[in-house]
């Protein structure tokens, strides 16, 4: 690959791109809602759905939606910063991603994203949250293009870095520059073969041979870990940018890909995920497998009969840590998200999308009342009407019209 670029930053994963884009749907999801938080604003009187949409309902307010883009979008791998100066947005807030599966051996995805200049890689950190207790690798690479060097390898495991190994140079390269060395937590064993002696100069404790030989160790090529995809290889490019799919359609998106039947996941030891084969059935490529249909809480089933009109008390409400822990953690249903809460996204985000600021709570108050008084016909067609009214794209509001109309209990 050429270096003619500032940093990369990228990390892989023991997990299926499906598990990775559900993952990074709920953090999105759960920083909107920190969002609404923060814009909290007092509503006494107001309807239901208007509360929720002044004090924390769960749509995105402040955050760009994340959407899978045609292939081709982003610009070729590796996906860097060409200058100095940090990316306005991180992948956690709205940046562009592009994760490729299987690399390697182990049939693992890569995560290639923009970040920040923190110690730590806040989106790892999150992402690895979301994840369950697997292990994020992440890596850091300065090019020609940085006046001094950066090389870094984390580990991130449950929200936060079990590992960091970093050498740091803001300018010149040479070992009489001033470099940072960062040593801190245990090794970990793919470090194993890399490992330098104790009391190494700053400038040594990472440097790219080391990098190299740990994803050596991860199953990985380095020399080809940028490389164009070869045929038997998933893509997914997502970004802000608007004429893009919904992260929920990420399944069908991929199956429609892969165009053959899907084997079942199994767990390999050392936590890499691998699809058994079928006898007489060309197996699928490792680590691109969708999950069992109640391990994705991107969209819930939808209900036989029409539900009662949303209250302002919700009961039996799950929470997001209720696992089964006596499975693995990509075979565990993630609790999806109530009625009451999808209903309220999808009309939030549509009434912000379709409707002046002053128009918006008054227009929820007004749904409230029709589905308070039970018109669910004539609420339904007041909410398709504002989702096809919006600025967002024909994919977007057809799949939100679509979804809205199952939860209903209506043939979309």
């Amino acid at each position: 690959m050429s270096d003619d670029f500032v940093l990369i930053d990228f990390a892989v994963a023991a997990r299926p791109p499906i598990h990775i884009v559900s993952a990074i749907g709920r953090l999105r999801l759960a920083e909107a809602r920190a969002a609404r938080d923060r814009a909290r604003a007092k509503a006494a009187g107001a309807g239901f759905l208007s509360r929720l949409f002044r004090s924390g309902g769960t749509g995105t307010p402040g955050l760009a939606e994340l959407m899978i883009q045609p292939d081709g979008t982003l610009p070729p791998a590796p996906l860097s910063r060409p200058t100095m100066a940090p990316p306005a947005d991180d992948a956690g807030g709205g940046g562009a991603l592009r994760l490729t599966a299987p690399v390697g051996s182990a049939g693992m995805t890569l995560i290639e994203f923009l970040s920040g200049d923190g110690e730590t890689s806040g989106f790892c950190e999150r992402l690895s949250q979301q994840l369950g207790g697997d292990e994020i690798f992440y890596f850091r690479h300065s090019g020609n293009s940085h006046p001094g060097a950066f090389f870094a390898f984390h580990v991130y495991r449950n929200g936060r870095a079990t590992r960091r190994a970093a050498s740091i140079s803001a300018a010149g390269t040479a070992p009489e520059a001033d470099w940072i060395g960062i040593d801190a937590g245990m090794p970990h064993p793919v470090e194993v073969d890399s490992l330098p002696p104790p009391g190494i100069p700053d400038f040594e404790v990472m440097t790219p041979m080391r990098q190299g030989s740990i994803l050596e160790a991860l199953g990985i090529d380095p020399e080809a870990l940028f490389e164009p995809p070869s045929g038997d290889m998933m893509v997914l490019e997502l970004s802000t940018d608007p004429g893009g799919a919904p992260l929920s359609e990420a399944e069908m998106i991929l199956s429609h890909r892969l165009r053959r039947p899907r084997p079942p996941l199994r767990a390999l030891q050392g936590g890499a995920v691998k699809p058994e084969a079928p006898q007489d059935v060309t197996p699928e490529p490792p680590g691109v497998t969708a999950p069992p249909p109640e391990a994705s809480d991107l969209a819930a089933p939808a209900p036989a009969a029409p539900p009662p009109a949303p209250s302002a008390a919700t009961a039996n409400r799950r929470t997001p840590d209720q696992r089964d822990l006596s499975r693995p953690p990509w075979e565990q249903q993630t609790p999806a998200p109530s009625w009451e809460e999808e209903v309220t996204s999808i009309l939030v985000a549509a009434v912000e999308a379709a409707l002046p600021p002053e128009e918006q709570v008054a227009w929820l108050d007004m749904l409230t009342a029709h589905l308070e008084a039970g018109r669910l016909d004539e609420a339904l067609e007041e909410a398709t009407a504002v989702i096809s009214a919006g600025h967002r794209s024909d994919i977007v509001r057809a799949s939100a019209a679509r979804r809205l109309a199952e939860l209903f209990g209506r043939q979309p």
